[in-house]
């Protein structure tokens, strides 16, 4: 599957842009979207009111660190991925992807604490 960035915010770019890459990587391969999803990273909130759907996120990212950034990628990916296979996940799903992406990439556990 194809995962489409979109920046449409300044704030990301070098190591923390890598890790957001990085991360959607960890997402595909630990729970696969089934259609090519669009991740749009937002400076401010919309006027127009921009909603998530089966292909395309919505990430807010003023005021917001890294860990939050990535937390929220995390939410809603687990989510598509409940939607997409008809099954019941707890909340606790997307905290356990983030801990099993620093084991996998201890590089980035220092900016996700």
């Amino acid at each position: 599957m194809v995962i489409k960035i979109i920046n449409n915010c300044s704030k990301f770019v070098g190591n923390e842009y890598g890790l957001i890459e990085s991360f959607l990587d960890f997402c595909n391969k630990s729970h696969p979207l089934k259609k090519q999803l669009e991740v749009v990273l937002l400076n401010h909130n919309s006027t127009k009111h921009e909603e998530d759907s089966l292909f395309k996120i919505h990430v807010i990212t003023n005021n917001k660190n890294i860990s939050e950034i990535i937390r929220n990628i995390s939410e809603k990916w687990v989510n598509l991925f409940a939607i997409q296979r008809k099954i019941k996940i707890t909340n606790q799903e997307s905290e356990l992807a983030i801990l099993k992406f620093i084991e996998i990439y201890p590089q980035f556990s220092n900016q996700l604490k």
